[in-house]
């Protein structure tokens, strides 16, 4: 609407943009779909503001979540930064695009900057605990990271399952099954209990609730499906 108003407006095509890649993220439409749209919005903000660096910290994070173009996207950040002030947006990009190169310690300190940044940015908070702090084996940190994005976002669903991940692997299962049950059934509520229960020891109560998961999750969310059986060392139904 923004911009059928003002199709000069180069904020809103950034907005735009931002969202779609958002919808690609979560999954809420197919990612060629949402991360072409992107795509398509964040050229339309360059063209509009050539001046700006926000359109090339979205183009990153397209390269990042969808195209897995590194390259592409240090080039992107780089441009990015030439023009204007590093801010939590994309230091956060830095961030994740450190982390799918497997370069731990970086991404840790950037994802630290842009929680500095912006401190009620609870997306920042999000993608250091589970991106960085969880996948590089920082559980205590990956914890409080992931309490303080849901203390600023307490709707965000989706922050349960990944804090249920982040208990379950310190071996806090109850506490880890207790936060699985708050997120909804698209947010990985029997995806996570499922890998719980198998980590307690509760084979037949993980077998329901795995079913419950490819009721729920077939369609939108296969990858769930594929953690709970790699997590239970079934690796050819992983892979399937």
């Amino acid at each position: 609407q923004a911009l059928s108003l003002d199709p000069t407006f180069a904020p809103a095509a950034n907005s735009l943009a931002k969202t779609h890649a958002w919808i690609g993220v979560v999954g809420w439409l197919p990612p060629r779909v949402a991360f072409e749209r992107a795509r398509e919005a964040a050229l339309l903000a360059q063209r509009l503001d050539p001046k700006s660096p926000v359109p090339h910290v979205i183009i990153a994070e397209i390269h990042t979540e969808y195209d897995f173009d590194w390259d592409g996207a240090d080039r992107e950040l780089q441009q990015a930064f030439a023009l204007g002030p590093r801010d939590s947006y994309g230091a956060q990009m830095a961030s994740e695009l450190a982390a799918a190169r497997g370069r731990w310690d970086e991404a840790r300190q950037l994802g630290i900057q842009a929680v500095a940044f912006d401190p009620l940015n609870a997306f920042a908070h999000e993608s250091l605990g589970y991106i960085i702090y969880l996948r590089s084996g920082h559980l205590t940190e990956a914890e409080q990271s992931l309490h303080r994005a849901l203390q600023i976002m307490p709707g965000y669903d989706v922050m349960h399952y990944e804090l249920g991940e982040a208990l379950m692997l310190q071996g806090r299962l109850e506490t880890a099954l207790a936060e699985f049950r708050k997120a909804t059934p698209d947010d990985g509520q029997a995806v996570g209990s499922a890998m719980a229960y198998f980590a307690a020891g509760r084979k037949a109560e993980s077998d329901a609730q795995l079913a419950e998961a490819i009721r729920q999750n077939a369609t939108n969310w296969p990858q769930g499906i594929a953690s709970v059986y790699a997590f239970r060392g079934e690796k050819d139904r992983a892979f399937e």
